[in-house]
């Protein structure tokens, strides 16, 4: 587990490594912190709100 001290979010190691290595090839990926979950029903999907 590494968590950052600059934004003070926790992050699995190998996913940290990851992400470092994509920095360095030059690429950039935004992470979203939100898990955003969905209703789907025969007429579409919509947002579940907690």
């Amino acid at each position: 587990m590494y968590v950052c001290w600059r934004i003070e979010k926790k992050i699995n190691a190998g996913a940290n490594a990851t992400l470092n290595i994509v920095g360095k090839l030059g690429y950039e990926i935004k992470i979203i912190w939100k898990i955003e979950s969905y209703h789907v029903t025969h007429n579409g999907g919509r947002p579940v709100k907690p």
